[in-house]
C-alpha cells in the first residue's frame, strides 16, 4: 500500500506471469489504484473500479506490455479485504516514510602501520588543548595524558 486518500487507495503488488507455452516463471510488478467502499460493521473494504497505473517485468521484452491488456481485463472485478488488515499495512507503509534517512559513507578506513610497540590513544572529536606550566600544553578531551610541547612540536603520552 502507498496511500489511501478518501475512498482511492494506491498500491502495488508482485506478479508472476507463467506463460502457456513454457514452464518459464517471469516475476514483476504493477501499480494500481482502486475505489473503495468500507463496511465498518463487518469491517470489510471492497475494492472495485481497479485502474493499472504502471508495471515492470525487467526480465520480458518491452516490460511486459504484451501482458497490459489481461491485467486491465482482470482488473474489472471486485476483491474484498478486512478493514484491519489494510490499517495495518497502511502503517507500516507510514511508519517507512517517517523513517530518518542518512547517507552512508563507504570509504576504506584509513590503516596506520607500525613495525614498532604502539598505542591507541582516544580523542573525543578534535583535540582541545589547554596551557599548562613549563610552555606545554595538555589535550583535555581524552582520559589518557597527553602533553604537547609546541617548541620542539612533539607530543608525549604518559
Amino acid at each position: 500500500m502507498e496511500s489511501w486518500s478518501g475512498n482511492l487507495l494506491d498500491a502495488y503488488t508482485a506478479v508472476i506471469i507463467k506463460a502457456a507455452s513454457s514452464q518459464k516463471l517471469d516475476y514483476g510488478v504493477i501499480w494500481f489504484t482502486a475505489r473503495t467502499e468500507v463496511d465498518r460493521v463487518n469491517r470489510v473494504v471492497t475494492l472495485f473500479d481497479f485502474q493499472l497505473t504502471k508495471q515492470k517485468f525487467p526480465s520480458l521484452p518491452n516490460n511486459g506490455a504484451a501482458y497490459t491488456g489481461g491485467f486491465q481485463k482482470e482488473a474489472s472485478w471486485r476483491q474484498s479485504m478486512p478493514l484491519g488488515q489494510l490499517e495495518a499495512s497502511l502503517g507500516m507503509t507510514d511508519i517507512a516514510q517517517k523513517q530518518q534517512k542518512v547517507e552512508v559513507r563507504n570509504e576504506p578506513p584509513r590503516i596506520i602501520f607500525s613495525i614498532g610497540p604502539a598505542v591507541l590513544a582516544l580523542i573525543d572529536g578534535q583535540p582541545v588543548m589547554h596551557d599548562v606550566e613549563d610552555h606545554l600544553q595538555k589535550i583535555i578531551n581524552t582520559r589518557a595524558l597527553i602533553l604537547f610541547d609546541p617548541g620542539k612540536n612533539m607530543y608525549y603520552l604518559g
